[in-house]
């Protein structure tokens, strides 16, 4: 999937937390990575053996190996939540004051095809739905509200959220979400796909930019879920095209 000075593909997928870059778990998510060829990656629950190359350069949540979690799960060494990968050739900072050092990181991304664009990653409650999740999600409306003075923002990772209306699972959070992306003047591509919680969230403005339909991958097929030998999400990935 080549980019070009006319296009943009901003892509993301929850990793599912790989250990090491010789797993085949791990050979196999760099083998899709590769494929897809985005400018610019989310990539949650990730590794920092999962690198795509070269040509990025990494933004990444807090290392996890060491802290301590209410529900006492453990990490190894090079585990974070969500790591921003940007091609070199765009001119990207890190927005720290926009920043949740555990579960999501900001980027300022400058000299796209489309202007300069504020990346927001992020894992949107990491137990699913629940209290932490709805403490959570408070927290980063609190972040884009103010992203939002600021110019064009994208909101991508696993919001562990279906979006789409085919299902009872997760309605509050969906009519919440819903809501709050109106009100930022945000549309969401990938909301109609179904049983998928990773989401790119992007300006109207550029919405009638975005080309259908939407790139996916690892989706699972005749009803199966995703091959959780490579991860137990799908991933996806949108391209702007002027």
């Amino acid at each position: 999937m080549p980019t070009s000075d006319s296009t943009l593909v901003i892509g993301t997928w929850n990793l599912d937390r790989p250990k090491t870059d010789t797993q085949p778990k791990s050979r196999r998510i760099l083998e899709e990575i590769t494929k897809v060829n985005a400018d610019i990656w989310v990539l949650t629950e990730t590794n920092s053996c999962i690198q795509p190359g070269p040509d990025y350069v990494p933004f990444a949540t807090s290392p996890l190996l060491g802290c301590s979690f209410s529900r006492g799960e453990t990490y190894q060494k090079g585990e974070n939540r969500t790591t921003i990968w940007v091609k070199r050739e765009l001119k990207a900072e890190q927005l720290p004051e926009y920043s949740n050092w555990h579960s999501s990181i900001c980027v300022a991304v400058k000299g796209t095809s489309f202007g300069d664009i504020n990346i927001y990653g992020t894992v949107i409650g990491i137990y699913g739905l629940g209290p932490d999740f709805d403490e959570g999600l408070e927290v980063q409306i609190d972040d884009w509200r103010k992203l939002k003075e600021l110019g064009n923002m994208c909101i991508a990772g696993d919001f562990n959220v279906f979006l789409e209306d085919s299902t009872s699972h997760s309605k509050d959070a969906r009519q919440k979400l819903r809501a709050v992306f109106e009100q930022l003047d945000l549309e969401v591509p990938s909301q109609d796909i179904p049983k998928n919680v990773d989401h790119i969230a992007v300006p109207r403005s550029l919405s009638g930019a975005v080309v259908r339909p939407i790139c996916k991958w690892n989706e699972g097929q005749d009803g199966n879920p995703p091959d959780r030998n490579v991860s137990d999400h799908m991933g996806i990935c949108l391209t702007l095209k002027r």
